[in-house]
């Protein structure tokens, strides 16, 4: 934009493309759309805007990576241990520009290339210019459009239909009137157990539709002989349909690129092949079916409960299973356990091969693999409940010789929750996982945060998806923060809970509310483990109770 000015008034056409023609700039004035430029021959990528595409943020050197906010020095403090040469916010860092600017010119133009080079060095050390051409060489997609998931799938079946002959139906949008099943998610154990064993089916919904040919051209009205009957009653041809090829060829293009040690390409061929199912369950996709959807759905959770009864039957229980896993208790040692682990995985795989070929009369593509071993594993009840939660647990591994906490869906992982909750909650899921007393930790983390010690790591931060003028029907806590700002600079919104609400860090008038932390922040997630030990939590923070048990 402000080389686009400069041109404008030295009178010089902004010639940027390969072809004569001037570069089109659209500047959008807040943070809710993405602004644009437009250079003829050329694609003008933005680069984080990259880097925070969902597609991206799961790839190989992004997905262990915390980033607090999208701002370049986050992202270049997270992903490469350095940040800009001048810090601090909004307007302190303006009036320190300024002053440079007066007085030590080369300052501020170092700081303009170190900036530009941090986020050449981003994009290098995360690959994502090089995940974005893969993407785009696998769907025909150009480089600013692959993002489109639909557009990209059209990309690649319509082609493949024309090949054989057939006519795709034009682009429609619909609406569903009853909603896609999902994957079978059973109702978990709550506990702490040891050495529990996770298998689990390698892209699932890509190996149910290559095994059961589900393809929107082979999908059948009513059922004919020797056809494929799904669950829920949707019939499939017998034969090679188009989405099961184009899956087998992008798996042999997977194959290739793995023994290549190419992560990024292999990771794009990945997530290309699990993203065909979501596009057909959208009423947006030109191919859309509510039955050819919910078939891959149905099928998905007829194996899922099948391998557990399979396993089950061996003398093992199967503790928690969700979408394309299984979770099963082992009461053996670590060594015996990784044992039965491999024993399971060949025999149910074993078991496949000849179910689907007695059955289907098809070839199996379902592959169980063992995938790990919590050496500890704790699945937490539902609050104020003797049921357990689903999707939320928390497992010890051990990785090349050394333990490693793994989390799914608990406080640790979720933005929302501060820093003192998030370090609560690792120490003491690694203290009840090696059996250590947890009474005399929880104390001492809770007299800590009353005196002040953890104020550094009572911040919430929350992004505001709106205007702030939108918040009409409810108000909330990180809302009430930002219209206390003079001027907003961020959707990331960073505030404290205070005797008088909630207050942004940059204008924080009143005492922290520790009272409030601990029971919105630390009990809940003390009760995770203390309800399973059976200890209250308000007694034990009292002192009443003294020993553990």
């Amino acid at each position: 934009s402000y080389l686009r000015g400069l041109f404008d008034k030295y009178k010089i056409p902004m010639d940027l493309g390969r072809v004569p023609g001037n570069t089109s700039v659209r500047l959008e004035s807040h943070f809710f759309r993405s602004s644009k430029a437009d250079i003829s021959g050329r694609l003008v990528l933005d680069g984080l805007n990259l880097i925070r595409d969902p597609f991206t943020k799961g790839a190989p050197s992004v997905k262990d990576t915390k980033i607090v906010s999208y701002t370049l020095e986050d992202v270049s403090q997270a992903l490469l241990g350095k940040g800009k040469t001048i810090k601090g916010k909004g307007k302190e860092r303006h009036a320190m520009l300024d002053q440079l600017y007066k007085k030590s010119p080369q300052k501020v133009v170092d700081y303009n290339l170190i900036d530009c080079k941090l986020v050449y060095d981003i994009l290098e050390k995360t690959g994502t210019i090089e995940l974005a051409i893969e993407r785009s060489q696998l769907t025909g997609m150009p480089l600013d459009r692959i993002t489109a998931s639909i557009a990209a799938f059209d990309s690649l079946y319509i082609r493949e239909a024309r090949k054989r002959g057939l006519v795709s139906p034009s682009t429609r949008f619909g609406i569903k009137e009853e909603r896609i099943m999902g994957g079978y998610v059973q109702q978990s154990e709550p506990g702490i157990y040891h050495n529990v064993l996770v298998l689990d089916f390698k892209s699932l919904y890509p190996s149910i539709i290559r095994t059961f040919n589900i393809d929107p051209a082979s999908f059948l009205k009513k059922a004919e002989k020797n056809c494929i009957k799904a669950p829920n009653g949707a019939c499939f041809k017998n034969q090679e349909g188009i989405l099961p090829s184009i899956i087998e060829r992008l798996h042999q293009v997977r194959e290739v690129v793995k023994k290549e040690k190419r992560d990024m390409a292999s990771y794009a061929i990945k997530t290309i092949m699990n993203s065909f199912f979501g596009v057909l369950a959208s009423p947006n996709c030109r191919y859309f079916n509510l039955e050819i959807a919910n078939a891959i759905t149905h099928f998905g959770q007829h194996l899922i409960k099948l391998t557990a009864k399979k396993i089950e039957e061996k003398g093992f229980k199967v503790i928690y299973s969700d979408t394309d896993s299984v979770f099963v208790e082992t009461n053996l040692s670590k060594e015996k356990a990784k044992a039965l682990g491999e024993r399971i995985e060949a025999d149910i795989n074993a078991f496949y091969d000849k179910y689907i070929k007695k059955n289907y009369n098809r070839k199996s593509y379902l592959e169980l693999e063992f995938e790990k071993q919590y050496l500890a594993f704790m699945m937490p009840k539902l609050r104020g409940e003797e049921v357990g939660a689903k999707k939320r647990y928390a497992g010890l591994i051990e990785r090349d010789g050394e333990e490693k906490l793994e989390i799914v869906g608990l406080e640790a992982i979720r933005g929302d929750w501060t820093d003192a909750a998030k370090n609560f909650q690792r120490q003491l899921l690694l203290k009840a996982f090696h059996n250590e007393e947890v009474v005399p930790f929880i104390r001492k983390y809770v007299r800590d945060l009353r005196s002040g010690k953890l104020d550094d790591k009572l911040i919430y931060r929350k992004s505001i998806r709106k205007e702030l003028a939108e918040y009409i029907k409810t108000t909330p806590p990180h809302v009430k923060a930002a219209r206390k700002l003079d001027r907003l600079e961020s959707t990331l919104i960073q505030y404290y809970i205070t005797t008088d609400g909630p207050e942004p860090i940059q204008k924080l008038r009143h005492k922290i509310d520790y009272e409030h932390y601990i029971k919105k922040q630390i009990a809940p997630i003390a009760n995770q483990i203390l309800t399973l030990l059976d200890i209250d939590f308000e007694a034990l923070t009292k002192g009443k109770q003294t020993t553990l048990f």
